[in-house]
């Protein structure tokens, strides 16, 4: 009986013009990414490059193809797969605008359900429209915006599973783990170790805690071996600087030999400005 009076009450107050309002705010939102050409995103041309160089590889008219090779290593795939896909029936520019304007609707949906979840203020939810258009928006980390909702959505699994555990919910926690791995390292790991202090809040016993974190420690297992075969099959051309040796996960390789005398500059040139957003990479001789 309380359930019934109770779901009238929130379709009621899901209504209100407060809620109207915001809705029509998350609508113009979405909207700010064709009102302008091309999207003021100063990492956007980089990445629709990316998604038309693959496009002409796989259709084998790449006027690049001795000089790039996809590399199905880098943990960008799901961002690039789906602009990549819409790439054959749209202009890349439509496609990287309509995937903008989903992930914005579904960073603000997946920051709703997180509130909602911690039964927060509803007031919070106006908080969360400017905030897709930060750091991420301005410099156009094109990947890392479009994974950000799927690790909102990951964080509301997270707390779920924290609060209640069942052994279908850690099936869940470690396939959207496995995807936000391949969509964006980052948001991957921001959003595991998230989870893992939801676990460290909720549970005091280290058995209980650890029997649970069992979903988490495999995805840290995946990570491990995912490193390890990325340094042993990705080496690069040249002789690296230090920060490539720092910073060994990447996607991109200078072409140029290892004997000639310029590769170390080059390969400094090239790694501060080709630096692991792309899935192409030059081949190893």
């Amino acid at each position: 009986m309380e359930s019934t009076l109770r779901m009238p009450f929130a379709r009621r107050q899901a209504w209100r013009p407060d809620r109207v309002l915001f809705i029509a705010a998350v609508a113009w939102g979405a909207a700010l990414f064709w009102m302008a050409p091309y999207p003021p995103m100063i990492d956007l041309p980089q990445h629709a490059g990316q998604v038309v160089v693959l496009h002409d590889l796989l259709l084998g008219r790449s006027p690049w193809a001795d000089l790039v090779r996809i590399n199905l290593l880098t943990p960008y795939l799901i961002g690039y797969g789906l602009t990549l896909a819409l790439s054959f029936v749209m202009p890349v520019v439509v496609a990287l605008k309509l995937l903008l304007s989903a992930a914005f609707c579904g960073f603000v949906a997946g920051c709703v359900l997180l509130r909602r979840s911690f039964g927060g203020d509803p007031r919070l939810d106006w908080l969360f429209i400017p905030g897709f258009f930060g750091m991420a928006y301005y410099w156009g980390f094109f990947t890392y915006l479009i994974t950000v909702p799927l690790g909102v959505l990951f964080l509301v699994l997270a707390h779920r599973y924290a609060e209640s555990p069942q052994p279908r919910t850690g099936w869940l926690i470690f396939a959207a783990g496995v995807g936000l791995f391949f969509s964006h390292g980052l948001v991957f790991l921001m959003a595991t170790c998230a989870g893992g202090a939801f676990l460290l809040v909720r549970h005091r016993r280290l058995e209980r805690i650890v029997r649970l974190a069992l979903p988490y420690l495999a995805l840290a297992a995946l990570f491990a071996v995912f490193f390890v075969i990325n340094r042993k099959l990705e080496k690069p051309v040249g002789p690296p600087d230090e920060m490539d040796q720092m910073f060994y996960w990447d996607s991109t390789r200078p072409a140029w030999p290892a004997s000639s005398p310029t590769s170390s500059a080059a390969t400094r040139r090239t790694s501060s400005t080709r630096r692991s957003r792309s899935p192409c990479s030059p081949p190893r001789s």
